[in-house]
């Protein structure tokens, strides 16, 4: 978790863990769910320091693996550079099945102003 805090494990490892903390510790469940969406709230505000913020806060299996998608997502989608650099120094897995489209996101929003960055 220390060297890549939003790296993905197996999806049955998150589900069982959201399963039992929703029977055995809704609160955790709860503080997961404000977490991932902070997460992605720091990036439509493309906000570097927040982000780092959100994720030097969260719990080991706090940030749940859509919530970095859709993160990853609105960062390659708004063609910032600095955010996609940070999320994948994070551990995001930008090769994920879920963002084989990205290239095409990157390629529809570069314009000349900020294909340099």
């Amino acid at each position: 978790f220390e060297a890549a805090p939003l790296a993905f494990e197996e999806p049955e490892v998150e589900w069982a863990r959201l399963e039992r903390w929703k029977r055995d510790d809704p609160i955790a469940l709860q503080d997961a769910l404000n977490t991932s969406q902070a997460l992605v709230q720091a990036v439509k505000d493309a906000d570097a320091g927040e982000v780092r913020a959100v994720v030097a806060n969260a719990e080991p299996g706090e940030i749940m693996q859509a919530f970095v998608l859709q993160a990853a997502a609105l960062a390659l989608r708004s063609a910032s550079l600095e955010l996609v650099r940070l999320l994948a120094s994070l551990g995001a897995p930008l090769g994920h099945d879920e963002l084989q489209e990205a290239v095409h996101l990157v390629c529809e929003v570069t314009s000349r102003d900020n294909f340099s960055d």
